[in-house]
């Protein structure tokens, strides 16, 4: 009997360590970020190199699969997820109402980090890869791509991140429709629905315009890169993955 009663209380303290893990808690910080680059098109023996920025508004639209320039839901932030105790920073979509992950965006990797503290206040020069996850659909989203990020944190009486300040370059993956004028010309045309006239007058036809929707993968070379996360909105908690 004896035996049988060790047994099944060997089994009930397994199934409470299974059932009650420790659940993460990260400080959240809004995020504002702005990534500017070029993207080419066209066919291979006419390239065409265009601009790009990406806003945080762009971010959370791809991470929802929502066609760009849709209108952002009130309780939608982009934000900074800091887990002290992993220690671990993730670019994620908050819900303002609800507390909770609706869609993680971006892990950030930390290369090297170099420390200060004075005061009690502990700040860290940061170089780290901004690892871009697949997100949204087929139409509308992210497909990967990598950053690599020099900032700023710092860290106030703690080693909890309170605030970052950075500078990105690198690569951002991103598929979504754009409307293209095939003209019998020397090559497809780019434009937008709102600059269909633009497009028009820059090529010359000699037959009927035709207006196709495509979807189109795009490689965004990021030249230039800003990102901060100052202000808390919130508190995040979730079951620990281990």
């Amino acid at each position: 009997m004896k035996s049988w009663l060790a047994v099944s209380a060997g089994l009930m303290v397994g199934l409470m360590a299974t059932t009650t893990g420790r659940a993460a808690t990260s400080a959240v910080f809004r995020v504002n970020v702005t990534l500017q680059g070029v993207v080419q098109s066209g066919v291979v023996s006419n390239p065409i190199s265009s601009r790009v920025q990406v806003s945080s508004s762009d971010f959370i639209n791809f991470a929802f699969g929502r066609p760009l320039g849709s209108l952002i839901n009130p309780n939608e932030a982009l934000a900074l997820a800091s887990d002290c105790a992993a220690p671990n920073l993730r670019l994620i979509v908050y819900d303002l109402n609800s507390g909770e992950n609706l869609v993680t965006v971006a892990n950030i990797q930390s290369l090297l980090e170099v420390e200060n503290l004075k005061n009690g206040d502990r700040s860290r020069t940061l170089i780290a890869d901004l690892i871009i996850l697949p997100t949204g659909d087929a139409t509308n989203g992210l497909t990967g791509g990598e950053l690599k990020l020099t900032a700023t944190t710092t860290a106030k009486g703690s080693d909890c991140v309170t605030s970052l300040k950075g500078k990105m370059i690198g690569t951002l993956g991103a598929v979504f429709p754009y409307v293209i004028t095939n003209f019998p010309c020397t090559n497809f045309v780019s434009c937008s629905t709102t600059n269909v006239d633009f497009c028009v007058t820059n090529c010359v036809p000699d037959g009927t315009v035709e207006i196709i929707n495509t979807v189109t993968n795009y490689n965004v070379a990021v030249s230039q890169g800003n990102l901060t996360a100052t202000k808390r909105i919130g508190t995040l908690i979730e079951a620990d993955p281990d």
